[in-house]
């Protein structure tokens, strides 16, 4: 079941249309332009929408694209924006198994990156943000309804064929898109199918194997090792404290917080931004 905006993209049709014929989504929302798929698929939900899952919402255009924090996402005409509302309950993702979407949302969009830039390898920044080339290729924002507590929305955006320009991100790195590190890997379409598969495929693992899921992130993990700079987060959602300290990161519990240690004592942190201090 496909709904579709008038004028949207033929290639992006198509891939929809592939996508349903393969099982791997069972319901489509292909907006020519939206604010965001994310706030899309949430407004779905609010509204008691039931599927059926995985439902994708797909943009031509993004016009207010959220990452996390509230900040902004830019995209361009060659950047891929989407979201997936999936059925946690189904997928067989439940407890502190849920908690660990966000970082396996990372692992699967690295692994589908990799298929069209090797030999680059990608890497992860905790909790989701995906690194190619020493720069930032895509994000992922995962978000709840309170009113469906057993769905979920993961939010992906990548930087395919967009011109991002020069400016750091904050940590000092600057945006990288697929076309730059592979020249000629410049069709967002045709890395679609791909991710969604990966997506899947990595959800499926994590409600399986959980702790292969986490060692995938280990091995790609840019932070472990490296002195940063954190901040905490003072409720789910809410702006950061403004409070700083540092630290070395250690690595990843298995819960999915970060570990690092600070004036002789660890810590682990849930949320927050992490920087690498650069030397």
């Amino acid at each position: 079941m496909i709904r579709a905006d008038e004028g949207v993209s033929r290639e992006g049709l198509t891939v929809c249309r592939d996508l349903l014929e393969r099982g791997l989504v069972h319901a489509v929302r292909y907006f020519s332009s939206v604010d965001s798929t994310n706030t899309a698929a949430k407004d779905d939900l609010v509204n008691g929408d039931e599927g059926p899952y995985p439902k994708l919402y797909l943009a031509d255009s993004q016009t207010a694209g959220r990452g996390r924090h509230g900040r902004v996402w830019l995209a361009d005409e060659g950047t891929l924006t989407f979201s997936l509302a999936i059925d946690l309950a189904k997928g067989g993702i439940r407890g502190e198994r849920a908690g660990l979407m966000s970082i396996a949302s990372g692992v699967a969009v690295a692994i589908a990156v990799e298929q069209v830039c090797a030999p680059h390898m990608a890497s992860l920044k905790w909790p989701n943000d995906i690194y190619l080339s020493g720069g930032k290729l895509a994000g992922v924002l995962v978000e709840a309804v309170a009113s469906a507590p057993d769905r979920l929305i993961v939010g992906i955006g990548v930087n395919v064929a967009s011109a991002p320009d020069r400016t750091a991100l904050p940590g000092g790195a600057p945006a990288r898109s697929i076309h730059q590190v592979a020249p000629g890997s410049g069709n967002r379409y045709g890395l679609l199918e791909e991710l969604v598969g990966h997506l899947l495929s990595v959800w499926e693992q994590l409600a399986r194997e959980p702790h292969s899921v986490l060692a995938e992130f280990r091995r790609r993990c840019l932070l472990t090792g490296q002195m940063v700079r954190y901040g905490t987060q003072v409720a789910e959602g809410g702006p950061i404290d403004g409070r700083r300290s540092f630290g070395r990161c250690v690595g990843l519990a298995d819960d999915g917080t970060l570990l690092i240690e600070s004036d002789g004592r660890s810590i682990g942190l849930r949320s927050g931004d992490v920087i690498q201090i650069r030397c």
